[in-house]
């Protein structure tokens, strides 16, 4: 039980991976939360009780990072889409993924060796 909101925050970042990569292969017009700390998966990195439960975890600042960096590449993906540059929106997709792939085994590596004593709850349910 402890591991759901580790689980519920790789579910959160596939999400909004696809609505990325829809949005780049459609060009539709979508609000897309460019911003680390707005997204939802960025809101449960930076609350109190994730940070106290996790921040002490081998990978947790390396989850933080790449959480920082895949946001800065959606927004260089959003440019490339202003300019219609294709070649650059397939190297950002691209980019994207092995930035995903990274943060997801992060997570997974974090959810491996979290502390069975620590019963805290950081979920989303109050996002």
């Amino acid at each position: 039980p402890r591991s759901i909101p580790l689980l519920l925050a790789e579910v959160e970042h596939r999400a909004w991976l696809k609505q990325v990569r829809t949005f780049a292969m459609q060009q539709a017009p979508q609000a897309l939360p460019s911003d680390s700390q707005t997204c939802r998966f960025g809101r449960w990195l930076s609350k109190p009780s994730t940070t106290m439960r996790l921040q002490n975890l081998p990978g947790f600042a390396q989850l933080e990072n790449l959480h920082r960096l895949l946001h800065g590449r959606a927004s260089t993906l959003l440019g490339s889409l202003d300019q219609h540059r294709a070649d650059q929106i397939a190297q950002e997709l691209d980019n994207m993924a092995m930035l995903s792939q990274n943060m997801l085994a992060t997570l997974r590596q974090l959810r491996t060796t979290q502390s069975a004593t620590d019963g805290a709850n950081s979920g989303f349910a109050e996002l």
